[in-house]
């Protein structure tokens, strides 16, 4: 019996929907009176630990990326757009307003992009992948960026171990254990059959849905749930 296997345009989708999952949560439940009702809290749990399963697909597929873009450049600064378009909604959904002291998740991958860069530069000398790694982390935990350094840290162990897929996911997985569910991403990740997948689905629309979704949940919640 042949196990499923899926493509990278499934490991997208799948992080696309996951997260959206876990973005209703956080937005609609934990930053309104609904969280002080107990049904809602426990459905606020079971949202984010299905929502828990998105960066660890988004970091895989951000390794891909870069393994196989044909401009490092332009994806790059796909990433920095996409990461300063994104932090007005992300405030806004999160806060309800203007925060400069966390960074939302594009920033996070925008630093795991130049610390994969500086890796491969180096890649011969492990005292040097080391520095830039550790400073990639450090300089995420600076920025209060999501994930923060561990972010950058399953990033730079999913490119290193990129010739061993089964050790990649286990270290990612264990990497990732405190978190419980994760471990069903890199179950699918594993099962990554190395092929980019087919869709009807305009590349831009994967790249605009994260401003917009978040724009969406925050009207969403001013309707519903009017701020004091």
């Amino acid at each position: 019996m042949n196990r499923r296997s899926y493509s990278g345009m499934d490991l997208k989708l799948c992080a696309l929907v996951t997260m959206f999952v876990d973005h209703i949560g956080a937005v609609l439940i934990e930053n309104t009176y609904l969280y002080n009702i107990e049904k809602f809290r426990m459905l606020d749990v079971c949202l984010r630990l299905i929502g828990r399963l998105a960066f660890p697909l988004y970091a895989f597929l951000l390794v891909e990326g870069f393994l196989h873009t044909r401009s490092w450049k332009k994806y790059t600064l796909r990433i920095l757009v996409l990461a300063l378009l994104s932090e007005i909604p992300f405030d806004l959904a999160a806060y309800g307003k203007m925060n400069w002291e966390h960074q939302n998740v594009f920033f996070t991958l925008l630093i795991g992009l130049l610390v994969l860069k500086g890796i491969e530069k180096a890649e011969e000398n492990k005292i040097a992948v080391a520095v830039v790694s550790v400073a990639g982390c450090v300089l995420a935990y600076l920025m209060h960026v999501d994930y923060s350094y561990m972010g950058i840290a399953l990033i730079v162990f999913l490119y290193i171990l990129r010739e061993d897929h089964r050790r990649r996911c286990i270290v990612g997985g264990t990497l990732f254990a405190y978190e419980l569910t994760p471990v069903f991403a890199f179950m699918m990740i594993y099962r990554y059959n190395g092929k980019k997948g087919e869709t009807r689905i305009p590349k831009m629309v994967f790249y605009g849905f994260y401003p917009v979704h978040l724009l969406l949940l925050w009207g969403i919640r001013i309707a519903l749930f009017p701020m004091p």
